[in-house]
């Protein structure tokens, strides 16, 4: 599947409350205290804020594409912006008390059950969230 949304936190808020419902709900049958939805829900969150701040820089005329599928026990999803892209550093720590950057990448690397990687120009990401193979320490 594919959508495309204005970059504004309406359309972001909008798009993220149907995902949880119609696919990530879904995705996970077996997730009685909701860790694994909340995880990916936060990380797919991340991605869509920092596609829309850091990518987009907020303007509105720009665009954020959300692609996804599932494949067997692994929900795939991709968000790209209009941006020029920068070269991912991840962060080891979170970042310095009081600073309001640096931690949606900290928090998608740490991701329980998800793996992901940027294309080449850095302005898309793709995360894969797995169902089976996890690690159910909260941190």
């Amino acid at each position: 599947m594919k959508i495309i949304i204005a970059t504004d936190d309406a359309c972001v808020g909008k798009f993220l409350d149907e995902f949880k419902k119609d696919v990530i709900t879904p995705f996970y049958p077996d997730d009685p205290d909701n860790f694994l939805k909340d995880a990916t829900e936060q990380a797919i969150l991340e991605a869509l804020l920092n596609a829309q701040e850091h990518g987009n820089g907020n303007a509105t005329a720009k665009k954020i594409t959300i692609e996804w599928f599932v494949i067997s026990s692994h929900l795939v999803v991709s968000v790209a912006d209009e941006g020029a892209g920068f070269t991912p550093a991840i962060p080891t720590g979170p970042p310095p008390r009081g600073s309001r950057r640096g931690r949606g990448l900290l928090i998608i690397s740490t991701t329980p059950n998800a793996i992901f990687n940027f294309n080449e120009k850095g302005n898309k990401i793709t995360l894969i969230f797995n169902k089976t193979n996890f690690s159910r320490t909260k941190p």
